[in-house]
């Protein structure tokens, strides 16, 4: 069998709510070859039917069902089984705009780049994220917040890989992590100005403890990347 161009990797806890519009914003992609692996991730609700159902229609869709262990290993679990040269993530409520991996594949299997993502708009704000962030050194802002949009990732397989994936000692803010890690390592990064994926922002109901966690392991990575920069200061003007 001949392997898929991109592996596109979503991971569902209790999505139901805007699943089915994540699922057919990949299914409607002009670029066409890849395989999209869906892993429910001990769901509750309705997600594993709207998975199985996608999945009988369309024999790109590779479902994965598990008991919860949570967003981070389910990431690496999932690098595990593509089978793409590039990987893309996709949130389970958010949407990918229909020519996102035509206008990203390029930069990262022809013009030498290891990872590209995009912007990205609000749904409910009308607006597109990051603004100022995006224009300012990504390598500066970065000592205060992350200013990339993890759904919007494309990858190299090969350089995730080199890198260990994502760091399961993180169970938030995963991405964050992995990107000091990325560019800390050299691997180079194309930031698209374009909006090429639709964000829902709902009301917050993290609890309060993981508000905590989540500062806790906020604290560590802006630690660790100003650690970088002190080796290697060029890396602020990224």
């Amino acid at each position: 069998m001949i392997s898929p161009t991109i592996s596109v990797l979503m991971s569902v806890y209790n999505g139901e709510l805007c699943l089915t519009e994540a699922i057919e914003s990949i299914l409607n992609q002009t670029f066409r070859d890849f395989e999209f692996l869906i892993i429910n991730d001990g769901s509750t609700d309705s997600s594993w039917e709207i998975i199985q159902r996608y999945a009988d229609k369309d024999q790109r869709i590779v479902p994965i069902t598990q008991a919860n262990i949570g967003l981070t290993k389910s990431l690496n679990k999932g690098i595990l089984t593509a089978k793409g040269e590039f990987v893309a993530r996709q949130d389970s409520d958010d949407l990918s705009l229909p020519k996102r991996f035509d206008k990203q594949l390029p930069w990262v299997k022809d013009r030498g780049y290891d990872l590209c993502c995009s912007r990205t708009w609000l749904l409910e704000r009308q607006s597109a994220t990051p603004n100022l962030g995006y224009w300012l050194p990504k390598g500066l802002v970065m000592l205060r917040q992350n200013p990339f949009i993890h759904g919007t990732y494309l990858m190299r397989k090969e350089s995730i890989n080199k890198l260990g994936g994502y760091n399961e000692n993180y169970r938030f803010a995963q991405d964050y992590e992995l990107i000091t890690r990325w560019l800390g390592a050299g691997l180079r990064v194309k930031y698209l100005k374009e909006c090429l994926y639709q964000t829902h922002q709902f009301s917050n109901s993290i609890s309060q403890e993981k508000r905590s966690e989540q500062a806790f392991y906020f604290r560590q990575i802006r630690k660790s990347w100003f650690m970088h920069v002190r080796k290697s200061p060029r890396l602020l003007l990224i």
